[in-house]
């Protein structure tokens, strides 16, 4: 398995194996416009690479949802005391 990058801007995302990318690369895709994303993902492939990502930034969103639900609830207790 290999590591994977993602790089995105407003409309794309690319992704590239973590290894085979040079400094070259790399300035060239941040001048672009592009910006790197703060997750890293072991896969076989880059399909498979994009699906764990999608999977991280689900789970990450329910995660988000059920702490502001959760301090929503806190805080509707808290002004009714």
């Amino acid at each position: 398995m290999e590591m994977y990058v993602f790089y995105t801007n407003d409309t794309a995302l690319n992704v590239y194996e973590s290894k085979l990318l040079h400094h070259a690369e790399i300035a060239k895709i941040t001048a672009d416009g592009f910006y790197k994303l703060d997750q890293e993902v072991e896969a076989s492939t880059q399909i498979e690479a994009i699906k764990k990502l999608a999977a991280r930034r689900r789970e990450d969103a329910e995660s988000l949802g059920a702490f502001t639900k959760n301090m929503l609830f806190s805080s509707v207790i808290g002004s009714l005391i």
